[in-house]
């Protein structure tokens, strides 16, 4: 029940949090040279060394004898095939079509960051919302790929920019009604996942064309957000903060360790000890691939762009 669109609905939460990420980082910055360079470099920095890596794993996978079936990425069988999806000409396989999307809205958002410096909030906000409503009109339904997903990238935009009284300036009461009703909306969570609305209400939904998904998101993450009580205390404590900076690798990464663990194990090991096994052996990969791989890559991207930038 709450694996089906569960996939889904991650890479709707992911979509919704980077629209704000990146209008909270630069959107009030002033759209320069220097500045769109700096934002281009961490983008690519954080978000493209691992995508090639794990990329070209199916091809090192092949090479090394292990059968097309077993591989999570298994379209990727070629050398023309992975020059593709990394240069971001095909749409990307499996679970890969996801950072082809997220790289496009890097290029997109320079609209409304110049949108926001020339004209303003209000003339941005106003923007975004025509856009938003047109979509809707057309049930998200458009020829080009990014454009059918990129609604919630809006709505991340609209969280970040839109005038909102924070909790943080807020006491008393108010704070924790805040704090209680964002615990209830994190708590009430699962009923986001389609099979669960569908188990208790007979109505299935359409994920991505859904109002409902949206809506609920959108609350989730505003609530969340503006959560200074046990809740923003739990989220942003060490445990949470370290799955934050391995959740990249985690998504990248998952499908390998299931179906290398489903092959050794078998049919017959009990459904468990397989989930276990795969919390773990996923955990530990993604740690090891941020602490010796992200991080690094990281560093030296931007070092790379800094030396060329001077």
């Amino acid at each position: 029940m709450l694996g089906h669109g569960a996939g889904q609905i991650g890479v709707m939460l992911f979509f919704l949090l980077s629209g704000y990420l990146m209008a909270h980082l630069y959107i009030s910055q002033p759209i320069t040279i220097p500045n769109i360079l700096n934002y281009f470099s961490r983008r690519i920095a954080r978000v493209y060394p691992l995508f090639v890596l794990v990329a070209s794993l199916p091809i090192l996978l092949l090479a090394a004898g292990v059968p097309v079936s077993a591989i999570a990425i298994n379209g990727i069988n070629s050398t023309g095939t992975y020059i593709r999806q990394i240069l971001l000409i095909d749409e990307g396989i499996g679970i890969l079509w996801t950072i082809r999307v997220e790289i496009i809205f890097y290029v997109l958002f320079l609209f409304p960051w110049w949108l926001y410096n020339i004209f303003g909030k209000r003339t941005t906000v106003a923007t975004i919302i025509i856009a938003v409503v047109a979509l809707r009109i057309l049930n998200y339904e458009t020829d080009l790929l990014p454009l059918n997903k990129i609604h919630y990238f809006l709505f991340g935009i609209l969280s970040a920019i839109l005038p909102i009284k924070h909790s943080h300036n807020i006491g008393g009461w108010k704070n924790i009604m805040i704090s209680a009703a964002s615990t209830i909306i994190f708590l009430s969570s699962p009923l986001i996942y389609p099979e669960v609305w569908l188990q208790l209400t007979g109505i299935s939904t359409s994920l991505w064309h859904s109002d409902r998904i949206a809506i609920q998101l959108i609350l989730l993450f505003t609530f969340t957000l503006n959560n200074k009580g046990v809740l923003g205390n739990l989220l942003s404590s060490r445990p949470f903060r370290w799955l934050g900076h391995t959740s990249y690798s985690v998504y990248l990464l998952h499908l390998f360790v299931f179906d290398g663990m489903t092959q050794i194990l078998g049919p017959d090991c009990p459904l468990p000890l397989q989930l276990v096994l795969f919390l773990v052996g996923t955990l530990a990969l993604a740690h090891f691939s941020n602490h010796y791989f992200e991080r690094p890559a990281q560093r030296w991207v931007l070092t790379l762009s800094n030396r060329l930038h001077s």
